[in-house]
């Protein structure tokens, strides 16, 4: 069963921080989703491969503008909004 874990390199720090405990438990592919402009239509064709959602930071609240709500929520969270962070709860993992 394919479980997802994250190691997230900070290259302007020099570190990373490494997820132990699984945050997605998935049998299908997972489409993540990052902070950068998409389409609800590349949202679709990705979600058609892909139906399990997690965002990174703030692609979440990309997601929540394209009426998406993820599974999970991965990252430093620098630029998760206020609004997401509350309206995801426990599904946001820093």
């Amino acid at each position: 069963m394919p479980i997802v874990f994250a190691t997230i390199a900070n290259p302007i720090l020099g570190s990373s921080i490494v997820m132990i405990l699984p945050f997605v438990d998935s049998l299908c592919g997972v489409t993540l989703a990052g902070g950068g402009p998409f389409s609800g239509a590349a949202l679709s064709k990705a979600r058609a491969l892909a139906p399990c959602l997690v965002g990174a930071d703030g692609g979440a609240d990309r997601l929540l503008a394209l009426d998406a709500v993820p599974d999970a929520v991965m990252g430093d969270l620098d630029s998760l909004s206020p609004k997401a962070r509350l309206l995801l709860g426990d599904k946001v993992h820093h």
